[in-house]
């Protein structure tokens, strides 16, 4: 019985373990300067939508210089709000799905998204 026990409670802990190797803090960009100084926020924004698009996001505008982008993957839903000027943007946490969000910590692949999102940004505005 004792035994048992003990199984139990070490498999709860390792169980614990995996799953804190997949949290982390919420990745946020901020103030991201876009690869070339300056371009008007029209382009600043088709370039956003072209590079969020290239990934899936779905990329809807909600005012001048903002753009929200959702993706879906499977269960899992994360949803960010970008902000941006004609020199730089922003992309910040607006909410989630089955990715583990509490305070300020969330599933690791959610970051991986944005970094991705981050990166081809940069990379679209380029051209």
């Amino acid at each position: 019985m004792r035994n048992g026990l003990v199984r139990i409670t070490v498999g709860a802990f390792l169980l614990l373990g995996v799953a804190a190797c997949r949290i982390a803090p919420v990745y946020n960009v901020e103030a991201h300067k876009f690869a070339t100084p300056s371009a008007p926020l029209s382009v600043r924004a088709q370039q956003i939508k072209q590079a969020g698009s290239s990934r899936g996001w779905k990329m809807t505008d909600t005012g001048p210089g903002e753009i929200r982008g959702n993706l879906n993957s499977g269960d899992r839903r994360a949803s960010v709000v970008i902000n941006f000027t004609p020199s730089e943007y922003a992309i910040r946490y607006a909410g989630s799905e089955g990715l583990d969000y509490s305070s300020g910590q969330i599933n690791k692949r959610y970051n991986g998204w944005v970094e991705n999102l981050e990166k081809d940004i940069y990379s679209v505005s380029r051209k």
